[in-house]
């Protein structure tokens, strides 16, 4: 704590932290007997593994990976349920910590240093607050890990930012998290490091023209395929194994094609459970709109000042750009209606401590 606020917090926020935290861990730790617990087959896979420690041969190249790298927090849990709903919950937390610290290196550059420990609060208020973390926080899933791994990569790419020693160091340990992780996302990598040293002139975008079809056809060389038609063949068999939940059933055959339809798969990734590319009514599904609502009031709204030119120098163009790039790569990905509000707590996330200086702003404002 005192190293993410630079030893400048009062023993008040701290309370409201622990506070904050211990309540998502009880809330968490007492899931599985209180019936708050969703159910995700997904779910019950990862249970498996935490308890059971093992796995089906038939899983995934990355869900295996994963399961080999989380293994030392399997044990630190000692196989059980309730310790590992302590460290996903300790991640989280600890996550959020580092983009804050990230973002106070980035402010105390721009700015000098100030007291933010008003912000601070209301950051702890929106990190903790947040439904999609508190839904799948009490899932047994990797959005933990993948969460951790982007809040170090945040911190990263700010650092390179604003060329702080250690920076490629810290990019490498978090592109290694994020492989093991979620192995798709590291196609992302070079792009959003890239965008975060070029990014002043309009020449530094032409090589972006090629680099992501570089990064896509190095992936599909040494992981997995990737084109138009596999990305086609993959929603289509998702949506007739799971019709309602699917949205954006596609027949690709060029990468063109992938991206006229971008508009709307980022629409639907974001906005989700709003009917874009579905029909299923937002009032089944009580946590996602609650999810929507939140992104669209909590984030949407204080984002909305990025359109005055003075309050822009809040936020690192590096997250910025990673926000387009990982948003872009996921809604290309994604189909489902909940995998939507899951995935895209990565990308919601580095924007938080922007938001929370936003309504510090407008909160002085009104006074």
């Amino acid at each position: 704590m005192k190293w993410a606020t630079l030893n400048k917090v009062n023993r008040f926020t701290l309370l409201i932290f622990y506070f904050l935290w211990v309540g998502r861990v009880i809330l968490a730790i007492s899931s599985p007997f209180n019936g708050l617990m969703p159910g995700f087959g997904d779910g019950n896979l990862f249970a498996s593994v935490i308890s059971n420690n093992t796995y089906y041969p038939e899983q995934s190249i990355g869900f295996k990976l994963y399961y080999f790298a989380s293994y030392p927090i399997r044990f630190l849990s000692g196989f059980n349920m309730i310790n590992y709903f302590i460290i996903q919950a300790f991640a989280y937390f600890s996550g959020a910590l580092i983009i804050w610290r990230a973002y106070l290196n980035y402010w105390n550059m721009k700015f000098g240093e100030r007291n933010q420990s008003f912000s601070f609060v209301v950051y702890l208020l929106l990190v903790s607050l947040y439904p999609a973390s508190i839904i799948y926080g009490i899932v047994p899933l990797r959005e933990y890990a993948i969460i951790f791994s982007i809040c170090v990569l945040v911190y990263s790419i700010i650092s390179l930012q604003l060329r702080m020693k250690g920076s490629w160091l810290i990019i490498i340990l978090s592109s290694v998290l994020i492989f093991l992780v979620r192995p798709q996302l590291i196609i992302t990598i070079p792009m959003i490091v890239y965008l975060s040293i070029y990014n002043e002139k309009i020449k530094y975008y032409i090589p972006l023209i090629v680099l992501p079809f570089i990064m896509i056809k190095m992936f599909s060389l040494i992981y997995y395929p990737i084109s138009p038609e596999v990305l086609s063949n993959i929603r289509q068999q998702w949506s007739t194994l799971h019709p309602v939940e699917v949205y954006g059933v596609y027949e690709w055959q060029s990468w063109l094609e992938v991206i006229l339809s971008l508009p709307t798969l980022i629409g639907q990734y974001i906005l989700s459970p709003f009917p874009i590319l579905h029909n299923k009514p937002m009032s089944t599904m009580y946590g996602a709109t609650l999810d929507l609502i939140y992104i669209v009031v909590l984030v949407g709204v204080p984002c909305l000042m990025l359109l005055v030119s003075k309050y822009r120098r809040f936020i690192p163009v590096s997250v910025v750009m990673l926000f387009i790039v990982l948003t872009g790569l996921s809604a290309v990905w994604e189909a489902y209606i909940s995998g939507a509000v899951r995935h895209r707590m990565v990308s919601i996330l580095p924007l938080l401590p922007f938001c929370a200086i936003m309504f510090t702003q407008l909160l002085r404002k009104s006074q």
